[in-house]
């Protein structure tokens, strides 16, 4: 019986970290971590301030041409 050849993923793993059993798995985060970052979503701070997502979104429709000319008016 012939043996095939080892999957793309398999060979992936082996070219990265030489061997099967030092391919590192997904950390999982903790359910403190979950919480903690439930508790900060939810409670209504700013993460991001307006002004900062402002300056996103006139930047993401400007350079994609969606709304030429937004950062010139929005600057004067």
């Amino acid at each position: 019986m012939r043996d095939h050849p080892p999957r793309p993923d398999e060979r992936i793993i082996r070219s990265a970290t030489g061997t099967r059993d030092e391919a590192t798995r997904l950390v999982q985060m903790s359910e403190k971590e979950r919480a903690d970052i439930f508790k900060t979503k939810s409670s209504g701070k700013e993460i991001i301030t307006r002004e900062a997502l402002f300056d996103v979104f006139v930047n993401t429709f400007t350079e994609d041409s969606s709304l030429p000319g937004l950062d010139v008016f929005m600057d004067g």
